[in-house]
């Protein structure tokens, strides 16, 4: 079972950096960062009223090259399995029996 608290919290992780508007890197895996955004004028879509919204840091994933490559393979054969049942040809290497 994860356990986003264990994770968060170990040494591999440093929560710290994302606080302190860092760049936490995960090799081959990941990174997080922090995007800033200013405060603005937003709107009630239940009244109409505005209002203001202040400004926020929020934290933000960035899958790396490794995972993304190794889950587009797999997307790929998938792809390739579905070509090869919509077209029964491609089965065979023309060799005749």
């Amino acid at each position: 079972m994860f356990r986003p608290h264990i994770f968060f919290n170990s040494h591999f992780f440093k929560v710290d950096g994302l606080v302190n508007g860092d760049r936490v890197e995960i090799r081959g895996l990941c990174s997080f960062y922090v995007k800033e955004y200013e405060s603005y004028i937003g709107r009630n879509p239940k009244t109409g009223q505005q209002v203001e919204i202040p400004a926020k840091r929020l934290p933000f994933f960035k899958c790396g090259k490794d995972l993304r490559d190794r889950v587009d393979k797999k997307h790929s054969k998938k792809k390739n399995y579905k070509e090869t049942i919509n077209n029964p040809a491609s089965n065979f290497n023309n060799n005749k029996a």
